[in-house]
């Protein structure tokens, strides 16, 4: 790990939407929002076999604040935890940075560390039950708790092996994770797809 080897790094960013994405076996972050990135929500994402999971962060006298991060996987982090935080001493400590509904799994340090600069809310700690991790097939058993809490993520492998590209509208609210946000997401009118790489790209970002 260089600590510089992400997924998705949120530099400086306002209102950026990650969406039904597969994040996985990045040395550093799955996603981080590091110093300046506000109001992003991230959802239906898988993000497993990273360094750390997420990371809220901040320096340079700059916090990450507004950040909601609800009903994706977040497991099997091989650094540290699969939701925490960092901030240098004396700097500015992020606000209103939620980590809610999400499955949680196996992170090396644990799943969710000490909530400082973030909340962390409903999480449930359970096996996603990944139908071959191996072989990079996270498909989620759909009798599964990860499945129930996370029904976008359960689609995304199959979408990507059909080749069908990312969803082009968002979904309705299905669970109570995706109706925290599904009437944000009906809002936004661009939609734009960067390609049908699924390793350390974005499939579906909105952005106002």
């Amino acid at each position: 790990a260089t600590n510089h080897d992400h997924g998705i790094y949120v530099e400086s960013s306002r209102r950026l939407r990650v969406l039904d994405n597969l994040i996985y076996d990045n040395a550093d972050r799955g996603i981080q929002f590091y110093p300046d990135a506000q109001d992003s929500l991230v959802q239906g994402n898988i993000i497993d076999g990273n360094g750390q999971g997420i990371l809220f962060s901040g320096n340079a006298g700059l916090a990450s604040n507004g950040n909601l991060v609800v009903g994706n996987v977040i497991s099997n982090s091989e650094l540290r935890f699969n939701v925490e935080s960092w901030y240098p001493d004396g700097n500015p400590i992020g606000q209103d940075n939620l980590a809610r509904a999400n499955c949680v799994w196996n992170g090396r340090s644990g799943n969710v560390a000490d909530e400082w600069g973030f909340r962390a809310e409903d999480n449930v700690v359970a096996d996603p039950q990944f139908a071959n991790r191996a072989a990079k097939d996270f498909r989620l058993d759909p009798s599964g708790a990860c499945a129930r809490l996370v029904p976008t993520a359960a689609r995304v492998e199959t979408a990507v092996r059909q080749n069908i590209g990312p969803v082009s509208k968002p979904i309705q609210a299905k669970s109570p994770a995706e109706k925290v946000t599904v009437k944000l997401a009906k809002k936004k009118n661009k939609t734009h797809r960067l390609g049908d790489r699924v390793r350390r790209v974005a499939k579906r970002v909105i952005i106002d």
